[in-house]
């Protein structure tokens, strides 16, 4: 039988991730208030949460990898260490978002595109 990813003595590594998420959104929401938005900058900002929130729960992830893995202890070493090994990935996964989205936004004001 498979090990549970994540136990319950170890809930209190997501912690970050959800204050992030938290923040993030706080944020969009204060940035667009009494703003009218588009549909694209709509989809836009939900793509972007929906990254951020993918890229922050494989962090945790890769941190729990090394510490059951390798015998990492959870310190500002570890989290150095796992945030380097996930920073090409992160980066690649956000700039072919960002390409993806890109004529959204140079293309937001006509209707039906």
């Amino acid at each position: 039988m498979a090990e549970p990813l994540l136990e319950v003595r170890e809930l209190h590594k997501h912690y970050p991730v959800r204050g992030g998420v938290f923040s993030r959104t706080m944020g969009t929401v204060r940035a667009v208030a009494g703003v009218s938005l588009s549909v694209a900058s709509m989809v836009g900002f939900i793509t972007l949460a929906g990254i951020s929130v993918r890229n922050g729960i494989l962090k945790v992830s890769h941190y729990i990898t090394l510490m059951r893995f390798e015998g990492e202890s959870f310190d500002q070493k570890m989290i150095i260490r796992g945030s380097l090994e996930r920073l090409s990935p992160v980066l690649m996964t956000a700039l072919v978002t960002a390409f993806a989205l890109a004529p959204l936004l140079f293309e937001a004001e006509q209707p039906g595109t």
